[in-house]
């Protein structure tokens, strides 16, 4: 396999006579080559980290989907392990060679950010899902009125309250979490009932800055 990898980006004369990288259609031969050896059992399992740069070299030269044919080659017959995959990829200018095809890599389940990339983008995706939720619960804000419903649902039980509004308690309970409207515990109405202290009802909070946790 390894003299298959090497052969990769010399399949085509052309391609290193005008310094280019090599195209998917020129290193066909090479490509199916390596699907028989698979197919028969082959595992590529580099000797070294001087083997794994030589590897990595010369797919530098071969077009970067080339080098995604050759990962989803490897991801579909297990053919090579995800520690080899990760050290074949780990190197900065490998993975931008390899991002223009980042979400097909993706559904390989290959994910080539590092980890403050994959915090960044956590991060940026916790600002958006706020930025929607808030902006949700300012349309429902629109629709009802937010003192008035915090109210009902401390001065009687969430199905009398979700009777009124027309909703089953499930919908009232969702509505009242989106408005960030605090509701009495599963055993307030018990203890009321009883005669027992329940405590004083938190305040309602405002909208601005509301976060769903």
């Amino acid at each position: 396999m390894d003299r298959c990898l090497l052969h990769l980006p010399h399949e085509s004369i052309d391609a290193l006579i005008h310094r280019r990288q090599v195209s998917t259609w020129e290193v066909r031969r090479t490509m199916e080559s390596l699907g028989e050896l698979v197919k028969h059992g082959a595992i590529w399992q580099p000797d070294d980290s001087r083997q794994m740069d030589y590897i990595r070299r010369g797919l530098y030269q071969v077009k970067p989907e080339v080098t995604v044919d050759l990962l989803e080659l490897f991801v579909k017959t297990k053919s090579c392990s995800s520690g080899t995959m990760q050290s074949l990829s780990r190197t900065p200018r490998i993975r931008q060679h390899l991002k223009p095809h980042e979400q097909r890599l993706l559904r390989l389940r290959l994910d080539l950010r590092t980890t403050r990339e994959k915090a960044e983008q956590a991060r940026i995706e916790a600002e958006q899902a706020q930025i929607k939720a808030t902006r949700h619960a300012y349309m429902l804000a629109s629709r009802y009125n937010r003192e008035r419903l915090y109210e009902d649902v401390w001065s009687e039980p969430v199905v009398a309250v979700a009777k009124k509004y027309g909703l089953s308690d499930v919908g009232l309970s969702k509505i009242c979490k989106r408005l960030n409207i605090r509701r009495p515990g599963l055993s307030y109405w018990a203890k009321k009932a009883a005669g027992k202290c329940v405590g004083t009802r938190p305040p309602l909070p405002s909208l601005a800055g509301f976060s769903r946790n």
